[in-house]
Formats: C-alpha cells, structure tokens, sequence
C-alpha cells in the first residue's frame, strides 16, 4: 500500500508541467506523454561548411512551432538564443564565466536582456542546476540512462524553453566533446 504522502508526491509529479524528461527526440511528462517533438536539420557535408545551418526547431504535438534555437556546432555553450515562429527573441542564455574549473556559469535573459535568472553546470554538460538570487537550487537538469531529467523553477515557458533549448544544446555539445578526446 502506498502511503498518503507518497501518493500526493506521485499526483503531483504527474501533473506538475515544471517536471518532465527529454528522450530521444521527445519531451514527455511523467505519465510518458509527449508534449514537445524536436526536430533536428539532417546532417550533411554541404551543411558542414555553410556559414548558416538550419535552426533546430521544438514542435507540440500537433506540429506547431514552440520555439526554435540555432544548431550548436561548438563544444561551449556560450550563446543560446531561443526565438519564437518569427524570429523574435523568448528568451536567451549567455555563459558569464566559469566558477573554478568545473562550472560554467549562465545568465538567463528576457527578450530585453533582462536578467531573470541563473544556472551553474559542469563542464561536461550533463549537469545543470538553476539557483536564485541567495545560491538556492530552485531547479535543474541532470543526464543520465540515455534520458534528461528536467525541473523548471516554475510553469513560465521562458523557463521551460530555456530549460528545454539548454538540454539539446547539452546534449549536443557533451557528443562534439566525446569526439573531440577520442
């Protein structure tokens, strides 16, 4: 028998939109539902040596745009831009510097690059946390059995898109740096 409490945890996991995975090439709730498809430019030579690589865009089911963010081509996330159907600037995460010599740290952005919030993570991308003003985790995205975990500090979708946009941009970025030491 499950506990009362234990219940309550498992509800509200389940309905919490702040807690969700990113797997394979889906975004899924904790029920297993998708509710963000991306859709990645296919590889090729000739995008290889273009100056301009097709965005890489984050569709909901039904096939309408979420947003869309560049193609990361570098292992350093220094800039990530995540833009709506139009072009217009949700949100954006700029890398400030470094603390020590494992973390990196991001500032979170408003489209009139107003800061909002921040994020610490390692330097091998499979670890990010979002803290607040006083060093608090208030949320994070953890890497692990081929799946992301993602909790964002709150439902506002320049947090879950920044959230989402920075797992891909990991994830990419964390593949160029096992290519780069082999």
């Amino acid at each position: 028998m499950i506990s009362p409490s234990r219940r309550r945890t498992m509800t509200s996991q389940g309905t919490d939109r702040r807690q969700f995975l990113m797997t394979d090439n889906n975004f899924v709730d904790w029920k297993g539902n998708a509710f963000a498809v991306i859709e990645r430019p296919r590889w090729s030579f000739r995008n290889m040596f273009r100056s301009s690589v097709p965005a890489i865009r984050v569709l909901a089911p039904e096939g309408s745009l979420l947003f869309q963010m560049p193609q990361q081509r570098t292992r350093d996330i220094d800039l990530l831009p995540v833009e709506d159907a139009s072009g217009n600037r949700i949100t954006a995460l700029r890398r400030t510097g470094r603390k020590g010599l494992t973390t990196n740290l991001f500032q979170v952005v408003d489209p009139n690059d107003e800061p909002f919030g921040t994020i610490q993570g390692d330097f091998t991308y499979t670890s990010f946390k979002v803290i607040d003003s006083n060093g608090t985790p208030i949320g994070h995205i953890s890497e692990g059995s081929g799946m992301t975990t993602i909790q964002s500090p709150d439902d506002s979708e320049r947090w879950r898109y920044s959230l989402m946009a920075l797992a891909i941009a990991a994830e990419i970025a964390a593949e160029l740096q096992a290519l780069r030491s082999h």
